[in-house]
């Protein structure tokens, strides 16, 4: 298949790289002219239950450009269905997603989308731009991803932007099309006794699903085209719309703390929270010609699958941030409120009518539409930080759920942060612990479709987890473990069915991530050792490592800096999950160990100035050299060969 239509518009980029290289690098007084990111814009999330602006980046660093698939830019090891934006889920345990364990249909798709959680809001003394592009593969196999964000202060105290992200993917093999969206629109706003922050996400994702090739070993034919593999599904859909409505505000009703004469101590005023979120789910699932090969039950209708799951959740939280005591050497803030939860569900299948023959010409006819509920949830929450001297900064946070579906429900986490050191030396020390228990999502508890239905009653789910990390920032160095204790741990069995495993077991984690420098030669290294006490019900590789090695060179008097090496993946052997699209979920497989394979990367990337980012890449070079082992979901294969360029752009006017 031709690749010209690629190689003329990586031609086109690099001719507009270039000029755009001599008009901003006329001399280093031009270059140098105008303020740097840093000095313009300032970013920032929410968190401690939406009550606190923490520091975010502007990326804006070469390093690691090119590794711009959100499942990887994530975790380095990963069960994944091969195409940018179909389902993925980490391996590497302390890297799963435990936002909210209601949602269990869209927890495949959680990387692509927006949420409150990841939303960053800004501050900027000029507008501030960013537009991303990546391309890849022939026409009938193209890749294409595009991100834009833009952001402006309206007035000095109010600013206002969006930010929008697309996969429009066709897939290597057949049936693997994606459409996902993400659109955001936020803004804050800054008075003397009054803040807002507010956003409104809005998520989609259109995925064909193809349940895996027919035979793995067809892809041992590297003669034979991807698509022309053939696969278990044909036609078949799922589709999540998920929206959010987020508003976090506070108010001090007093104008002023309490400061001695001295100035050695203060007392700080009183400020009070209302953080207000709407979500909403939908999932559908459509099959137009259920097959009795891929799925043992049919419990509607034997000639058409059209599944649908809804969610809604209304929350709102009253949070008051108590009198904080600062001195020179010693601060503590303590917040604390109550949140409430009102939520609403359910699961539908199309109006079908099930008709019953009983002899003598009688029938019973059965009309089946739609089951779900309805229930409210009520919690506690407090959140406190102190810090002693320069050296050592303590926080913890609680929540209690105490009436509802889902009381019973707690969390308490604590960590401990010790400087040890300063300068080039400069040493952390994070030591921390969480307890808790979950209470069971709706959908693992009670749901039912054209192919899959439960009735269960789990206990809630419990982790310990412990553990500690060692990291020098300016020597790019960072070694941590952590031994979390599952207790009622609930995952998807064989069948592709919820369980549960009474007893408790342990999870073992171990990382080290440190980058080298030689001359001009990089090596980035990230690795992951996990032991899990019941592989058969928790599945991990026992290693996973990421490494990057590349030649890097600056020109044009340090204005332009460029690139160039390899990328490996690699993780050890292990039973991986396999996946169910009737309900997006990863199952417990034990019919092939998966792993044991390198995936080898290529790229050449350039940077000018802090504006212009441009990478070319070779995936999965190693393709077919190794044999078809390249698989990190049963069935589901990854990617052969494919070719890509990716261009980020960034204006500060």
């Amino acid at each position: 298949m031709s690749r010209l239509p690629f190689l003329k518009l990586a031609a086109v980029l690099l001719l507009l790289s270039t000029t755009v290289l001599k008009a901003s690098g006329q001399s280093e007084e031009e270059a140098n002219e105008g303020p740097e990111p840093e000095q313009i814009i300032n970013a920032w999330k929410l968190g401690d239950f939406y009550t606190t602006e923490k520091p975010a980046g502007i990326d804006t660093f070469l390093t690691s450009f090119q590794v711009h698939n959100p499942v990887f830019s994530h975790s380095i090891s990963a069960s994944f269905l091969g195409n940018a934006g179909l389902a993925s889920k980490s391996n590497i345990f302390k890297k799963r997603f435990t936002r909210n364990n209601d949602l269990i249909f869209l927890d495949p798709f959680k990387l692509y989308l927006h949420h409150p959680d990841k939303a960053v809001f800004y501050d900027t003394r000029r507008p501030f731009s960013k537009l991303d592009f990546t391309t890849g593969g022939p026409s009938d196999e193209n890749e294409k991803n595009f991100g834009v964000l833009h952001t402006q202060n309206v007035t000095p105290d109010f600013n206002l932007g969006f930010r929008y992200f697309n996969i429009n993917s066709e897939g290597q093999y057949r049936e693997q099309e994606v459409r996902t969206n993400a659109i955001t629109l936020f803004s804050n706003y800054f008075a003397d006794r009054y803040s807002l922050h507010a956003l409104l996400n809005l998520n989609s994702v259109n995925n064909n699903e193809s349940g895996g090739l027919e035979d793995d070993g067809s892809l041992a034919d590297m003669q034979l085209s991807t698509t022309d593999l053939p696969v278990r599904l044909n036609n078949v859909i799922n589709i999540v719309r998920n929206n959010h409505f987020f508003v976090s505000q506070s108010f001090t009703p007093f104008e002023t703390g309490i400061e001695d004469e001295d100035d050695i101590f203060s007392i700080e005023q009183i400020k009070l929270f209302h953080i207000f979120h709407y979500e909403n789910l939908r999932r559908t699932y459509e099959d137009p010609a259920p097959s009795p090969g891929f799925y043992e039950n049919f419990f509607i209708n034997s000639s058409r699958t059209l599944d649908s799951t809804a969610y809604r959740n209304i929350s709102n939280s009253l949070i008051a941030e108590l009198p904080g005591i600062q001195t020179r050497s010693f601060s503590f803030s303590l917040k604390g409120g109550i949140k409430n939860e009102m939520v609403k569900y359910s699961y539908s299948m199309p109006q079908d009518t099930i008709v019953t023959y009983l002899g003598e010409g009688e029938t019973d006819t059965t009309f089946i539409s739609r089951a779900g509920s309805s229930h409210h949830n009520n919690a506690l929450v407090v959140t406190g930080k102190s810090s002693i001297s320069d050296r050592l900064e303590l926080t913890g946070s609680a929540n209690l759920y105490f009436s509802g579906y889902k009381q019973g429900e707690y969390s308490i986490s604590a960590t401990a942060l010790l400087n040890l050191l300063e300068g080039r030396n400069r040493s952390l020390l994070k030591l921390f612990i969480e307890q808790k228990e979950t209470k069971p999502s709706v959908f693992l508890n009670s749901y039912s479709s054209n192919h899959f239905m439960w009735e269960n009653d789990f206990r809630h789910s419990g982790q310990s987890t412990v553990g500690g990390s060692f990291s020098m920032p300016e020597r790019e160095l960072e070694a941590g473990v952590q031994m979390a204790v599952l207790n009622n741990h609930i995952y998807m069995d064989r069948s592709a069915n919820p369980a549960q495993y009474s007893s408790a077991f342990p999870v073992v984690t171990a990382w080290l991530k440190k980058d080298l420098n030689l001359w001009r030669f990089n090596f980035r290294n990230k690795i992951y050792y996990q032991t899990s006490g019941n592989q058969s019900v928790l599945p991990l590789p026992a290693i996973s490592i990421y490494s990057s090695i590349f030649y890097e060179h600056f020109f044009l008097d340090g204005m332009l800096q460029a690139q160039a090496g390899f990328d490996i993946y690699y993780n050890t052997p292990f039973y991986a999950y396999a996946y169910q699209p009737a309900t997006a979920q990863f199952y417990i497989q034990e019919e092939k160990m998966l792993g044991n394979y390198p995936y080898l990367d290529f790229f050449i990337s350039f940077q000018h100035k802090n504006r212009f980012r441009m990478f070319l890449k070779g995936e999965h070079l190693n393709a077919g050299f190794l044999g078809p082992q390249y698989f990190t979901v049963l069935h589901h294969p990854m990617n052969r060969q494919m070719f890509k360029l990716g261009v980020s752009w960034t204006f500060y006017d």
